[in-house]
């Protein structure tokens, strides 16, 4: 800062600054240059600012939408967790039973077979006129 002080007349001049490394004048056309280029620092900052703001607005809104989405995923997971743990409660013991009632209906058919079918034997070999009359048998 001695620096910008640097014509002979202002160093003769007394330091009424209270600190011997500032002069006590400054040209006015340093103090304007110096006034603009801290008024540009400042509407630039302040431009940094805006943007930053619009930035951050634009992200906040983003953040909302994703949340948002995470949040009604959330909530369609819960209600499908709660309709399988349902499922598992009334349907599958449901399902079981059904199952077990076939497993008893398929072993008395699988125990009935060999008889009807050597009863079936017994019909194709005596020939066809025969079976006529007992499927006409069975209908009247």
């Amino acid at each position: 800062m001695a620096s910008v002080a640097s014509s002979q007349n202002l160093e003769n001049l007394p330091d009424l600054s209270g600190r011997g490394d500032w002069p006590a004048y400054v040209p006015s056309s340093k103090l304007e240059a110096a006034l603009n280029r801290a008024s540009q620092k400042a509407m630039q900052y302040e431009y940094q600012m805006k943007e930053l703001e619009v930035k951050l607005s634009e992200s906040l809104s983003n953040f909302r939408a994703i949340d948002s989405l995470i949040q009604e995923s959330y909530n369609g997971i819960q209600r499908n967790t709660r309709r399988a743990e349902r499922a598992c409660q009334t349907q599958v013991p449901h399902i079981n039973g059904e199952l077990d009632e076939s497993l008893q209906v398929l072993t008395e058919l699988d125990d009935t077979l060999p008889t009807i079918q050597s009863q079936l034997a017994k019909l194709t070999s005596s020939g066809f006129s025969s079976w006529e009359r007992i499927v006409h048998i069975d209908i009247d």
